[in-house]
């Protein structure tokens, strides 16, 4: 499957989203505000509704509502997966945009995997197929052999 297939399917995962999933997101910032979820939410609605589920500028979108969206992706809640898998999905479609793995390396870790395996089909394939692409990727391969040249370096001290 094409990247360009890949993000329009994660895309229309995360405009699937209830309300209720995004507050959850939103919420996922444990030490904010009241106030502060609602910015996160509000964030979240502008992300996802009139940016395309595109982050258009990584420094202005560093906080509200990345914080949130970042630490939602990493811990799975059976009740809370949609929130889950929708934040994983702004994640892997930045990270295929971008041609970057900032977001997904640590995602990709057999845990989390098989935390994907939990969703429901609508939730999970997106994801699968999205975590498939970033295996694939010139910068998740490039990472993947810097990673193991520094093995190899640390290993002969």
């Amino acid at each position: 499957m094409s990247d360009e297939k890949v993000i329009i399917d994660l895309k229309a995962l995360a405009r699937s989203a209830s309300e209720q999933s995004l507050w959850d997101i939103a919420r996922s910032d444990g030490h904010g505000s009241e106030y502060e979820h609602r910015q996160h939410f509000e964030a979240l609605k502008e992300l996802i509704h009139r940016q395309n589920c595109e982050v258009a500028n990584h420094q202005e979108l560093s906080w509200y509502p990345l914080e949130a969206i970042e630490l939602c992706s990493h811990v799975f809640v059976a009740d809370r997966s949609e929130a889950f898998a929708v934040a994983t999905a702004l994640l892997i479609i930045d990270d295929l945009r971008t041609g970057s793995v900032d977001y997904m390396a640590c995602r990709m870790s057999k845990g989390m995997l098989e935390n994907y395996e939990l969703l429901p089909k609508r939730l999970r394939e997106p994801l699968q197929f999205g975590v498939t692409a970033i295996k694939t990727s010139k910068a998740y391969l490039d990472e993947q052999d810097a990673d193991q040249a520094l093995r190899a370096v640390c290993k002969r001290k």
